[in-house]
């Protein structure tokens, strides 16, 4: 009786254990995903907030709401434009060269200005 008690207990533990590895296997995987490194590419498409007082071919910065703290990225744009701190603008291309990104205005944005106009 006593060898069979044990055997069953030691089987008991055994099915537990497989299913304590398998929901930290599950739970490493959701992060592995999570962590995914961005490329720039990744940007491309995505609308981004200005933060600096102007955008020009030479200057500006935005932030990219990522779930995060938010990503700094050095923008540009051609000129003249009257983009401003604030804006919402879209990003349309990568640098590597100079490492940003070519960004115009947002057409989200130009919608609402329209709305508030009338």
């Amino acid at each position: 009786m006593r060898l069979r008690t044990k055997l069953l207990i030691s089987a008991g533990a055994a099915i537990a254990g497989a299913g304590i590895v398998k929901i930290v296997q599950t739970m490493r995987d959701r992060q592995q995903v999570e962590r995914r490194t961005r490329t720039a590419a990744d940007m491309v498409g995505r609308n981004c907030r200005v933060t600096t007082q102007e955008v020009s071919t030479h200057f500006g910065q935005g932030i990219v709401d990522d779930g995060g703290p938010g990503l700094i990225l050095s923008i540009r744009c051609e000129e003249p434009n009257d983009l401003e701190r604030s804006d919402i603008v879209t990003i349309v291309s990568y640098h590597s060269g100079s490492d940003s990104y070519t960004v115009e205005r947002s057409l989200d944005q130009d919608a609402n200005a329209e709305e508030t106009a009338a």
